[in-house]
């Protein structure tokens, strides 16, 4: 019996700089430095929205204390 894997979600988040530049948020594993550079994004839990799992996985990911405002300007699929 093949188990459905759980919904992904994935969030590119863009910061303007003080000269006006965009820059796209990424990050790495510490444990797993031979894997790239990624986007915030995983798996929507049981019971979660798609919103609600791209929030925690931002969260979880960015670290829940250097978080900035957030807004959703858009989904992209």
């Amino acid at each position: 019996m093949t188990s459905n894997p759980l919904p992904k979600v994935t969030a590119f988040i863009l910061r303007r700089t003080e000269l006006g530049q965009e820059r796209l948020l990424v990050h790495t594993f510490l444990t797993q430095p031979e894997l790239p550079w990624r986007l915030p994004g995983g798996g929507v839990h049981a019971g979660e929205t798609p919103e609600d799992a791209l929030w925690r996985e931002v969260a979880e990911e960015a670290g829940r204390d250097h978080l900035p405002e957030l807004t959703l300007v858009r989904k992209l699929g």
